[in-house]
Order: structure tokens, then C-alpha cells, then sequence
């Protein structure tokens, strides 16, 4: 014992604590940076197209976060990998919504096979020519209430009928709706009928306007206009025929109107 230092053990205790050096946090860095990363693949993951971008950013930091969880800041470090987990997640979702979008829109019907039976089809059915072009007809509705440009019906009317004509264009071109619009035949009973044009019909009563204005059908969309008929006060056979392509078979719709 050393006669001029009454506390030699506490005081030895005491230097070494004064000298031991401040413990280092490893890995503390990496655990903020997963946590700016996840934030910004987050706040990116409903935005389409940007979201792709995010995700990457988010994966980047789910890994940085996974090596930070071997660190000292372990809280944060799981902080960082679940705002990156929840990013991507949220990215898949909006993703996943994008591509049924897509897959419900006139584009994705592009693979339909064409028509190959040579049966009449009817209301409502679909006819599709091969390259992508398909038309559908809706059911024939009566519209004596419609107002012509005299006032009245012709002297000639019997009873006017509406149908509604769909073009669905999945060809990779434009195409004009008047191509099959010049091509259409129709029969009643066997027999041709009178189509009223737009020059002598007005819009009312659900009686409308003929094609007219635009025309074209862009790919991958759709176009729908009306179209008018006389026949007989008596219902009977209408037989409409679409011949827009001369190489090609006919679109054939038989119904009762």
C-alpha cells in the first residue's frame, strides 16, 4: 500500500473508466439510410411507372436494413426493413391493378380467334374477321315517339326500329367505321328495307342520329353509333350483313325485331 495514497483501488477504478473509450454503434448509418430508403419507395409505390423506380430504391434499403439488424441500432434497422417490405407490397398491388386494367381493355382482346362458323349469330353476340376487327349489334328497339325533320313520321313509316352498331378494332391499324357502315345489308322478312339517314331523322325519343362525325376507330379501341330501319308493324325476321372485307366471309346477325 502506498502511504500517500489512502484509496489506491478506487482511485485506479476511477482512471480506468475515465480512459475506456466510448462504445461505437456499428451499423447505425445503414439502419437510417433503410429508413429514408423505405420512406421514398413508399411515397413512390402508388404512382405507376414511378413506382418501378421506388421499388428498386426499396429493395436497396430492405438490404441495407437486413445488415443493420446485425448492428447496434436493431430498432431502427426493423423500422427501415418494413417500411421497404411495405413498399414493394404496395408497388405489387398497384402493379397487379395496372395489368387487369390492361387485361379488360379492347387491346387485350387482340388474341381473339376469329369467327370461323358460317351460322348466323344474333343480338348481342359478337362476329370477329381475322386480324382483329370484330362488330356486334345490339337489340332492336322500337322508336315511333322519335321526331323526324317534318314533325312527324313519313307518310311511308311503318315502324322504325334503332339498333346499335359496335366496332371493336384490335387490328394494329386505324380503321374507318364507314368501310363497314357502306357494307351493311338489311333485310325484313326477306325483303330490303329503307334505312333513314341522319338528313331526315332528328335525335329524340331514343331515336338517334346515324353515323356521322368521326369515323375513325383507333386500335385497340372501340366505336358505337345507331343505325334506323323501317319494317312492318308486324315483328318478323331482321337480317343485317356486314362486308367490309371482300376476301373474307360476312358477319351475319339474325334476329326478331
Amino acid at each position: 500500500m502506498n502511504e500517500h495514497d489512502p484509496y489506491p483501488a478506487e482511485s485506479h477504478a476511477s482512471e480506468t473508466a475515465q480512459a475506456a473509450p466510448p462504445r461505437r454503434r456499428r451499423f447505425g448509418a445503414l439502419a437510417w439510410i433503410a429508413v429514408v430508403l423505405g420512406v421514398v419507395g413508399l411515397a413512390g409505390s402508388p404512382v405507376v411507372l414511378l413506382n418501378l423506380l421506388t421499388a428498386g430504391v426499396a429493395t436497396v434499403g430492405l438490404v441495407l436494413g437486413v445488415i443493420a439488424l446485425f448492428g447496434s441500432r436493431k430498432a431502427l434497422a426493423l423500422t427501415g426493413v418494413s417500411l421497404c417490405v411495405l413498399a414493394n407490397a404496395v408497388t405489387v398491388v398497384f402493379q397487379q391493378r395496372l395489368a387487369d386494367d390492361l387485361g379488360s381493355s379492347p387491346r387485350a382482346a387482340a388474341t381473339e380467334k376469329p369467327t370461323t362458323s358460317t351460322e348466323p349469330l344474333t343480338w348481342g353476340e359478337r362476329y370477329t374477321w381475322e386480324g382483329g376487327l370484330s362488330v356486334e349489334v345490339s337489340e332492336p328497339t322500337d322508336c315511333l315517339g322519335g321526331t323526324f325533320t317534318n314533325g312527324e313520321l313519313p307518310a311511308d313509316a311503318d315502324r322504325p326500329v334503332m339498333l346499335r352498331i359496335k366496332i371493336i378494332n384490335n387490328t394494329p391499324l386505324e380503321f374507318d367505321a364507314t368501310m363497314l357502315d357502306l357494307s351493311t345489308e338489311a333485310r325484313f322478312a326477306g325483303r330490303p328495307i329503307k334505312r333513314y339517314f341522319s338528313e331526315s331523322m332528328v335525335m329524340d325519343w331514343g331515336c338517334a342520329r346515324d353515323l356521322r362525325g368521326v369515323t375513325t376507330v383507333l386500335e385497340g379501341s372501340a366505336l358505337t353509333y345507331p343505325i334506323t330501319y323501317d319494317v312492318t308493324e308486324k315483328p318478323g325476321e331482321l337480317r343485317l350483313t356486314f362486308s367490309p372485307y371482300p376476301t373474307q366471309n360476312p358477319a351475319v346477325f339474325v334476329g326478331e325485331a
